[in-house]
């Protein structure tokens, strides 16, 4: 099992900084875990597959892939017995983090993803280890490859939450706060507008012109892509996504979920 582990210090940048990049290459069924670690760190799948593990459920990941831990959370993983991964990782702390991660779409119910340019994602991350071998004082040149590099990482999908105009600082915080309260079953347009300090016809008006939906609507697409997610990619029954993202009820959500995909959401599971 080889591994590369390189640190810097200190930090170049307080408000976000990378301290930490490494590589392994793991042997059939290494595990890491049950562990809560003090700080972010995101895993990029090489070669090879495994599984990531949060609060019970499990993500099953290849080569292309990441995962996201977060501090002070219990995760788990482990390479496979026939194919083990290999990976890349970089640790990161700071506080403009969330803010980032929210960016990348990288928030509480989306900690996996597909890296769509893996060729040039491979080529980085070998010169950053590369650097971290050789170059031991260039910590400026390290550090930018690895902010080039954690910037590839973005959740998967087309949303129209990542590809909105941000000039418009309403829509933006609207949008955060559908990403941060998506799951609770009492969340509600007027409960949004106060938020934003708006009154809710305003606030309609405003999300029409700017992304053709209404609050309700932005609200409820989203929910649903993210239950397109976790029924695709873990091992969740249809009753515990449903609550997951904000439905008390499994049966409004089989319906709303079969309007917006044209399936029901059990066709969704693998």
């Amino acid at each position: 099992m080889a591994r590369v582990d390189y640190y810097f210090d200190p930090p170049l940048i307080e408000t976000f900084h990378i301290f930490n990049l490494g590589h392994e290459t793991c042997l059939p069924g290494h595990q890491f875990g049950p562990h809560v670690r003090e700080h972010f760190v995101i895993h990029y799948v090489l070669k090879g597959k495994g599984y990531f593990e949060k609060t019970g459920v499990r993500y099953e990941l290849g080569a292309g892939q990441f995962f996201l831990i977060k501090p002070d959370e219990v995760t788990f993983y482990r390479a496979d017995e026939v194919e083990p991964w290999e990976y890349f990782w970089l640790g990161f702390n700071g506080e403009q983090t969330e803010r980032l991660l929210g960016i990348l779409g990288l928030l509480d119910f989306n900690r996996v993803g597909t890296v769509k340019d893996q060729e040039k994602l491979a080529e980085w991350i070998g010169e950053a280890l590369l650097a971290s071998v050789t170059i031991e004082t260039n910590s400026f040149y390290i550090q930018g490859l690895s902010q080039a590099i954690f910037g590839e990482f973005q959740v998967e999908g087309d949303s129209i939450y990542r590809s909105i105009n941000r000039r418009n600082v309403h829509i933006e915080k609207l949008l955060k706060a559908i990403h941060n309260n998506f799951g609770r079953v009492d969340y509600s347009v007027q409960e949004l507008a106060r938020t934003l300090n708006l009154t809710a016809p305003y606030l309609s008006a405003l999300t029409k012109k700017e992304l053709g939906k209404t609050p309700s609507q932005l609200l409820s697409d989203y929910r649903l892509e993210k239950a397109s997610y976790l029924l695709k990619k873990t091992d969740m029954r249809v009753n515990e996504v449903a609550l997951a993202v904000g439905y008390e009820s499994p049966l409004s959500f089989s319906r709303a979920y079969k309007k917006m995909y044209g399936l029901a959401p059990s066709f969704q599971q693998p």
